[in-house]
């Protein structure tokens, strides 16, 4: 898994546990050991690591949904 997406699944988690609000990127990255430079490098602020989030459990939806068929 790149980079770009360990800091999407880490922050899925996150939001998930804690809302978008009480997630501060510092615990994002933490939790994926990775610096907060790394972060905005991938992601110009935290709102759009929130599109991107839901562009991926959009995706997993997805995933499951032909899955079931």
């Amino acid at each position: 898994m790149d980079k770009r997406q360990q800091i999407i699944e880490v922050a899925t988690q996150l939001f998930a546990e804690h809302g978008f609000e009480k997630t501060p990127v510092s615990n994002i990255c933490e939790k994926a050991e990775i610096s907060k430079g790394l972060v905005f490098h991938h992601f110009k602020n935290k709102n759009e690591l929130l599109r991107e989030v839901f562009v991926h459990i959009t995706q997993i939806i997805e995933e499951t949904d032909k899955s079931d068929e």
